[in-house]
């Protein structure tokens, strides 16, 4: 197992979503979430990466990690039934106030207890297969 085996961190490292889905996945550790470094060592680490697939070319410049977001996962929702249905078309790294409702289907309605961000919704994967992840907005910690 890889980082999305079941005694290591699977549940806490987004790649093992990913790669549960087969989708490719790689995860560079760049320090700690609240060293200021992080960041910068981060999208230099993608950039790299990015480049020798010949994604972008060496004159391609850094973006700015001040505008970057910290979105710490809190929770996976599984796709109850082939019923459920999202409420909204979602979109990834969506803002979404509490109260809200993310989906139902006849007999279950998921609403947000509290403040969140939607990443990776997907309602179109079998019942008991992960359709949506919510994470608070942690950017003060990066910044």
């Amino acid at each position: 197992f890889g980082w999305d085996g079941p005694a290591l961190l699977g549940n806490q490292v987004i790649t093992a979503p990913l790669v549960r889905r087969g989708c490719p996945a790689v995860a560079v550790e760049c320090g700690a979430h609240t060293d200021p470094e992080a960041r910068d060592k981060a999208t230099a680490c993608a950039y790299a990466f990015l480049q020798a697939l010949d994604f972008l070319c060496s004159e391609d410049e850094l973006p700015n990690t001040a505008e970057q977001r910290l979105i710490r996962i809190i929770a996976a929702l599984r796709r109850p039934s082939d019923g459920f249905r999202f409420a909204q078309d979602w979109q990834g790294m969506q803002s979404l106030n509490a109260g809200t409702e993310i989906g139902s289907d006849t007999t279950i309605a998921f609403v947000l207890r509290e403040d969140a961000v939607a990443i990776l919704p997907n309602d179109q994967v079998t019942p008991g297969e992960d359709m949506l992840y919510l994470g608070h907005d942690e950017n003060h910690l990066a910044t």
